[in-house]
């Protein structure tokens, strides 16, 4: 979780997103972890120098968007025409690898996370305000190095979300620390302005 939302009772480390400028021209490959694709598969071993191959990426973060090259690992189990790759996990570098063409990072989702718990910001709202931002960055003035659009920003992040753990700091004395029904009195919401009009009614 990031770090404002960690508990004392978290092991799994937080890993601060590094500078852009000091990220090399080649992500490589992780020693630490081995190569993962998105379906699923993981390599039983680290490649050797012959498998690896470099392709392009962008590395999205707050203020806004870099071109690099990450390098990965041709997948032995999707069809070749899809083109997946195995690549590395990142996290240790506070990046989320979304699919090695896409690289997030956890500085630019966790914003969201707290501006979400904080003021209800909606998908929409949030990814034109990052929008804003990458007009203002001198490295965003290529069309491609645009933000993301609503859709892939909301499964990027929920996608990230999932890879977090996140405990809790309450525990009920009758049903433990997982209870089959919890009973809440409020909701963090946001809507799109075009879907303000006098027939909403939010789920309160």
């Amino acid at each position: 979780p990031p770090l404002w939302a960690r508990l004392p009772s978290d092991i799994i480390p937080t890993y601060r997103t590094v500078s852009f400028t000091a990220l090399p021209p080649i992500i490589p490959l992780d020693n630490t972890a081995l190569p993962r694709c998105r379906c699923g598969w993981t390599m039983t071993a680290q490649p050797d120098a012959a498998q690896i191959q470099t392709i392009d990426c962008i590395v999205y973060g707050v203020q806004n968007a870099v071109r690099r090259q990450i390098q990965v690992v041709p997948c032995t189990v999707c069809p070749p025409r899809f083109g997946n790759y195995a690549g590395p996990d990142l996290g240790t570098l506070g990046l989320y690898n979304y699919n090695n063409k896409r690289v997030i990072a956890h500085s630019l989702l966790n914003d969201y996370s707290n501006n979400f718990t904080k003021i209800a910001t909606p998908f929409n709202g949030y990814v034109d305000v990052v929008s804003r931002r990458y007009t203002e960055s001198e490295e965003s003035v290529d069309l491609d190095l645009a933000f993301l659009s609503p859709d892939d920003f909301r499964a990027i992040w929920f996608g990230f979300a999932r890879l977090q753990h996140n405990d809790v700091a309450f525990e009920c004395v009758t049903c433990g620390r997982n209870p089959r029904v919890i009973i809440a009195d409020g909701i963090s919401a946001g809507f799109d302005v075009k879907q303000l009009q006098a027939s909403l009614r939010p789920p309160t």
